[in-house]
């Protein structure tokens, strides 16, 4: 195959991804004594600009030690908090609704088929090492497999709730609900009309973060690097382009559904002349039971959705992502660098056999240089150069041991290594026993081997 077939990444970040808890003086010390700790446990990732936060997940996931057994999600706040987003959407729900299939999510359904759509990734056959699974998840080329993220999906959704509910009743906030138990009373709901709706009584209403960032979204749509951010009258000026072409789109894409989801079920379509007509297709009986048409079908699916989903401006110089509600963890994402690559000598065509040395070559004659053009020291060259053709991740720097799953977050994980540190010969030999099972040897590894 020629070389050229697979073009090497030629825009990349590195990523600062640390916690965002902030253990007292004796928590540190113990993180430093046993969790091999020096600053903050964190992961300096070097990821192609590209990458998907669907992808970006499932890096996280690798580099800290978990699992993938709990939810998640990417937002603009720390988990709690609406700054960012209330300064965006003045705080007002309609406001957001407008940029919902742009930025952020409709209010989670709770379907099977709303839920299998969310995490139409998370494939895992429990004998395949979570370790191999993951890498396929972040490895380029980046796309994303669900439909409801889509502009033409979730558009149509939230207009959808907002027409069939001009009123809300909105539960409590926890002070209220507080308040009126010292007071004896009962807790009241309130009823508010859809305009009114805040975004912080929409997350009581929905019981979902109306700031949970959408997954298809790439990192340069979302993360800011110092040289370009959107402000909110251009994030709505896209937000009214899309809406303006929304409506045709939306006709087509059912047509198209209609078709593909026929042909999955091998019905004939004699009876479909409307839906022909607008797909502007042959429907012939014998077009119809054949291969060609179904994938002619899925792609122009697709088409719509790419069409539709136009490009957007990142928003954010930190991103939060947040894992497993229970535990309560919680990273900021910075950007620390960007990196630009070139090949200085592109070879042709290479026999599969060769392929391997092919690779090693690309590497060795990649220019890496960071912010401002300057070059960087060999060592961030190479990893660089690995991300760029490879179009993977890869991790440059790292602090701390490897987390795990079902600890206790945090401050479950320091009691966790005090155990095992300080705890008696059966308590120490038992809960290492529990961490083994999770995936957790105590080891450190080194940055170039951890992803």
């Amino acid at each position: 195959m020629s070389t050229k077939d697979n073009p090497i990444c030629t825009r990349l970040y590195r990523l600062h991804i640390a916690l965002a808890d902030h253990p007292d003086d004796e928590e540190k010390q113990i993180l430093q004594r046993y969790g091999k700790m020096q600053a903050t446990i964190s992961r300096d990732l070097v990821v192609p600009a590209d990458i998907t936060l669907h992808a970006l997940h499932y890096a996280i996931q690798r580099a800290f030690g978990w699992q993938n057994s709990h939810l998640h999600h990417f937002a603009l706040d720390p988990f709690g908090a609406q700054d960012k987003l209330n300064a965006l959407t003045e705080g007002r729900f309609l406001k957001w609704s407008k940029l919902c299939g742009l930025y952020f999510r409709c209010p989670a359904g709770t379907s099977e088929e709303e839920m299998q759509d969310l995490y139409w990734d998370d494939d895992y056959r429990e004998w395949e090492s979570p370790k191999v699974w993951m890498r396929k998840k972040y490895t380029g080329p980046y796309c994303y497999g669900g439909k409801s993220e889509h502009y033409l999906t979730a558009q149509p959704a939230v207009q959808q709730l907002i027409k069939e509910n001009p009123e809300l009743r909105v539960p409590p906030s926890f002070a209220n609900f507080v308040e009126a138990k010292e007071r004896g009373t009962d807790r009241e709901e309130l009823v508010v009309p859809i305009e009114e709706l805040t975004l912080e009584a929409a997350a009581r209403v929905f019981e979902s973060n109306p700031g949970e960032l959408l997954e298809r979204l790439r990192l340069d749509e979302v993360l800011i690097t110092g040289e370009e951010r959107a402000d909110p009258a251009t994030v709505y000026v896209t937000a009214e382009r899309l809406a303006a072409n929304a409506k045709a789109n939306a006709e087509l894409l059912r047509a198209w559904e209609l078709a593909h989801q026929a042909l999955e079920q091998n019905v004939r379509l004699r009876g479909a002349v409307y839906s022909a007509k607008r797909a502007d297709l042959l429907w012939s009986e014998r077009y119809w039971d054949s291969g060609t048409a179904r994938e002619e079908a899925e792609q122009k699916v697709k088409a719509l959705y790419a069409e539709s989903d136009l490009n957007v401006q990142p928003l954010t110089d930190t991103l939060y992502y947040a894992y497993d509600y229970g535990d309560g963890w919680e990273l900021a994402i910075t950007c620390t660098d960007v990196f630009t690559v070139e090949l200085q000598i592109e070879s042709g065509t290479v026999l599969p056999t060769a392929a391997k040395a092919a690779e090693t070559a690309r590497i060795a004659n990649c220019i890496v240089k960071g912010r401002g053009g300057i070059t960087v020291d060999e060592q961030a060259r190479e990893c660089v150069a690995k991300a760029a053709v490879r179009h993977t991740v890869q991790c440059i720097a790292l602090d701390g041991l490897p987390l795990m799953d079902d600890v206790g977050g945090l401050y479950g994980y320091i009691e966790f290594l005090q155990t095992w540190k300080e705890g008696d010969r059966e308590e120490a030999r038992d809960i290492m026993e529990w961490a083994k099972g999770q995936g957790w040897t105590g080891k450190p590894s080194k940055p170039e081997n951890l992803l």
